[in-house]
């Protein structure tokens, strides 16, 4: 890409918000100037992104917070205006970086939920970056990434009455095959086979079977 192409990429293809909620907004700015700024970049006409910031904000549960600058709003509210403005260019993929490591558990369980929402209402990619287990346990596809390479994977039926921490019914989890054909076996299930540095492998009748190579 171009300089260019990639400043055209980040504008309409991906939507991002930091964990430090100083961060997604300006202080200066309204909640609804703030969802407006990025459409002002990319020449939307003034009355579409009036009301596309109104629009968003009513989605996030803050259209009657519209025009208060972040200094008026709770850690929750601006993490929520950070997900409309994140939004206004109606992104395919939106990137989270700890979205919920400076909230208390009740707000970051609000602010997933919502993002399950956003994820069924607009149809929009979410991938979050976390080291909270129990952001895991609240998206309907969680990946584990252990020593630099993803390790397991694990898929939910999520429903709008989740929450953090809730039930597992309707669980698969998946170990990962590498580009290299490495998969990581969970520590529990090698101390449970005894299995040290060395282990036999085994195809049987459509199954692959470890045990101890010590």
């Amino acid at each position: 890409m171009t300089s260019k192409e990639v400043v055209d990429y980040r504008r309409h293809e991906v939507g991002f918000i930091w964990q430090e909620t100083s961060r997604n907004l300006f202080p200066y700015l309204s909640s609804a100037e703030n969802v407006e700024l990025p459409m002002v970049l990319t020449g939307v006409p003034q009355a579409e992104r009036t009301e596309r910031a109104k629009e968003l904000l009513e989605i996030v549960g803050l259209g009657h917070r519209i025009g208060h600058k972040p200094e008026q709003l709770s850690g929750g509210e601006q993490q929520r205006v950070a997900i409309a403005v994140s939004l206004a260019n109606q992104p395919p993929l939106l990137l989270a970086d700890e979205p919920t490591g400076e909230l208390d558990d009740l707000t970051g369980q609000e602010i997933l939920d919502l993002f399950n929402e956003v994820n069924q209402q607009l149809g929009t990619t979410i991938v979050i970056v976390t080291h909270d287990p129990a952001v895991a346990t609240s998206v309907g596809r969680a990946i584990t990434i252990r020593d630099g390479k993803t390790s397991t994977e694990t898929t939910r039926k999520i429903s709008f009455q989740r929450r953090v921490g809730g039930s597992t019914t309707d669980t698969e989890e998946f170990l990962i095959v590498d580009s290299t054909g490495a998969v990581q076996i969970p520590r529990d299930m090698l101390d449970q086979l005894d299995i040290n540095r060395k282990v036999r492998v085994a195809v049987n009748e459509g199954r692959v079977t470890l045990e101890s190579g010590e």
